[in-house]
């Protein structure tokens, strides 16, 4: 049994515990209660969670709009809002196709515009790049609901903590304290006088708090006495990533290490790509050689083997099922035709290894996209959704040598994500394409406000 104790008798409540059954939970009461002290009532996780809220609420006195973000997670254990993203979503939702996401987004925008209104803040700053498709949506509804009502300056700022992989991840948690250099590149983007009156800082998530308290900092040093709000929609644990960071490019910007980020362009990308290409041998566990040869060459038969498996369910799912709707056909010609890349020769040289263990890492994106595409599908593919899996375990298995440590443990390994962005930044229209439909996501949203 878990216990916590707050021994608070004018308040009325004097003991709450957690059964390790969750059967009920037991709330102490004052001494006036006809229950002795404790009464017992049925309970799901979402009352639990409430009472937890109500408690910290009483005791921590915590911030309004981080209570917000408590009661959002409670709504969204709620059974009834679970089913809709049971429902079939409008194909125009493709970014944003949890409608839970959607509505906690709604409802996060909505209170950003009446708190701006409110205070007559004098200026917004959007933390780039995460917080990029909060303020379209709040221009749009700006201007379609409070067009009377002048629009404070809205700017971007790239002054949080770098979330690309060739940036060094081991001192994040420092960069919440500006160096003189950044804050004198911060004062010579923007100027002081922006910073005047009431300041907004805006994030998409709350997560280590470093973006908000080094944006903070910097606007506090570029004027003291500037007033600063900060507010964001969700809390750390509402979702590992957010829709457009998984969607990558789809924000339309990219960061390049300075104050403010950049359009995607060719020859940006050209550049990350190089620091990606650079960056492998110093995240990579193993040399790309050892990579090779002690862990991938010998796995590789497995791998082959379980992309062999794959093909031959699909091509049974071909043969003896009719019926099949031309973007299944599609679907299940693309697994047949698949192939591995050509392992390279013990003697090839390292810039060819390296190349091979980039087209692999694609090649298990690839199979991953199928994965996610059979198993939206009406049909029962069991055996070949089965099949998909084990070889994406195989993809895990070959390419081990980049991401174990000595004493042979896995972890999320970034020179992964390294390849894998590298990947996703090859196709400029890919990435455009992406931003035009997260726009109009934004749009149709800012439509429900």
């Amino acid at each position: 049994m878990l216990n916590a104790s707050a021994a608070t008798k004018s308040r009325g409540v004097a003991l709450f515990s957690v059964h390790e059954n969750i059967d009920y939970i037991s709330i102490g009461c004052d001494q006036e209660s006809p229950h002795s002290g404790t009464m017992y009532v049925g309970i799901n996780w979402c009352i639990l969670l409430n009472v937890v809220l109500a408690l910290w609420r009483e005791y921590y006195k915590m911030d309004e709009k981080f209570i917000r973000s408590y009661t959002r997670m409670s709504e969204r254990l709620s059974p009834s809002e679970a089913q809709l993203d049971t429902k079939e979503l409008p194909s125009q939702f493709i970014i944003l196709n949890d409608s839970t996401f959607r509505r906690d987004f709604k409802k996060g925008v909505s209170i950003m515009i009446e708190s701006i209104i409110k205070d007559h803040a004098s200026a917004v700053f959007f933390l780039d790049k995460g917080a990029r498709p909060i303020a379209w949506c709040i221009r749009e509804v700006w201007k379609k609901k409070y067009a009377d009502t002048p629009m404070p300056e809205m700017r971007f700022a790239d002054i949080g903590r770098r979330d690309e992989p060739y940036f060094d991840q081991r001192v994040a948690q420092q960069q919440n304290i500006p160096t003189a250099e950044d804050q004198n590149r911060f004062e010579d983007t923007f100027g002081k006088d922006v910073f005047s009156g009431i300041v907004y800082v805006i994030d998409d998530k709350f997560d280590t708090g470093c973006s908000l308290t080094r944006a903070r900092k910097m606007i506090a040093a570029a004027n003291p006495h500037a007033v600063l709000r900060d507010m964001w929609i969700f809390p750390k644990w509402s979702y590992s990533r957010m829709p457009w960071s998984i969607h990558r490019g789809s924000t339309g910007v990219v960061e390049v290490g300075d104050i403010t980020t950049r359009r995607i362009t060719r020859p940006r990308l050209d550049e990350i790509q190089e620091k990606l290409w650079n960056m492998f041998d110093a995240y990579s566990a193993s040399p790309v050689s050892d990579a090779l040869e002690e862990y991938c060459r010998p796995r590789y038969p497995r791998l082959q083997e379980a992309l062999n498996s794959a093909v031959m369910s699909a091509t049974q799912y071909t043969e003896n099922q009719d019926g099949l709707t031309p973007e299944l056909q599609t679907l299940l010609e693309a697994i047949k035709s698949f192939r591995l890349p050509v392992l390279p020769e013990s003697h090839s040289d390292d810039r060819t290894k390296k190349d091979f263990f980039f087209s692999l890492v694609k090649s298990w994106d690839q199979v991953y996209e199928f994965l996610k595409s059979i198993e939206k599908m009406s049909y029962e593919f069991d055996e070949l959704i089965l099949e998909l899996r084990r070889l994406i375990y195989a993809f895990e298995e070959a390419t081990v040598g980049l991401h174990q440590n000595d004493d042979g443990d896995t972890y999320d390994s970034q020179v992964i994500a390294a390849v894998d962005q590298y990947n996703e930044y090859s196709d400029v229209s890919k990435l455009r394409e992406r931003e035009r439909q997260l726009r109009l996501e934004i749009s149709l949203l800012a439509n429900e406000i």
